[in-house]
């Protein structure tokens, strides 16, 4: 199943733009976020295969379908909570590079 990786390509770029507007290393927040991504969705995905028996074919692509989208879900909830640091340290650097400078002298 070729969804895991696409979820983890995502994932990738989510987590390096979010470290590269904080100013971490955007690399290494990359593969970071990718490999989350792809062990929690194969994860999700894996467990829903298992627990399924296919009674016709119209079943199955809504069971595909359905756990996609819970795989999608879980690992932006996952990533949001893992990335909740870096969404502050943006936010604040934002703040600063908008805040007025101070006039020098007296």
């Amino acid at each position: 199943m070729i969804l895991p990786w696409i979820i983890a390509g995502l994932t990738a770029v989510w987590f390096g733009v979010l470290a590269h507007k904080a100013g971490r290393v955007a690399a290494l927040w990359a593969v970071g976020g990718a490999l989350y991504s792809l062990c929690l969705s194969t994860m999700v995905l894996g467990l829903a295969e298992a627990a399924f028996i296919p009674m016709s074919t119209a079943e199955e692509v809504h069971h595909r379908i359905k756990w996609s989208a819970v795989a999608i879900v879980v690992c932006v909830l996952v990533g949001l909570v893992a990335t909740a640091g870096l969404y502050r340290e943006a936010a604040a650097r934002r703040r600063k590079a908008q805040a007025p400078t101070p006039p020098l002298g007296p």
